[in-house]
């Protein structure tokens, strides 16, 4: 299952639904949950990746010279 985000532009609720990636790839028309309108634009969010324990200790990448911790900023 998949979390997928959206904001309904008739309430600008913002709200989640849970739902299979096969789900919504056939086109399954989002419904607010609040007013029940199909008005709504998925929203982007951030998500988790779990991994094995392998891939803990692998060293990580950086997106330029390393300034510390997270060293992309």
């Amino acid at each position: 299952m998949v979390t997928y985000g959206y904001l309904c532009l008739d309430c600008e609720q913002e709200f989640e639904i849970r739902m299979e990636m096969a789900d919504y790839a056939k086109g399954f028309p989002p419904q607010c949950p609040h007013c029940h309108s199909e008005h709504v634009v998925r929203t982007f969010s951030s998500f988790n990746v779990l991994t094995s324990q392998s891939s803990r200790s692998a060293p990580q990448s950086c997106c330029g010279p390393s300034r510390g911790p997270g060293c992309c900023g």
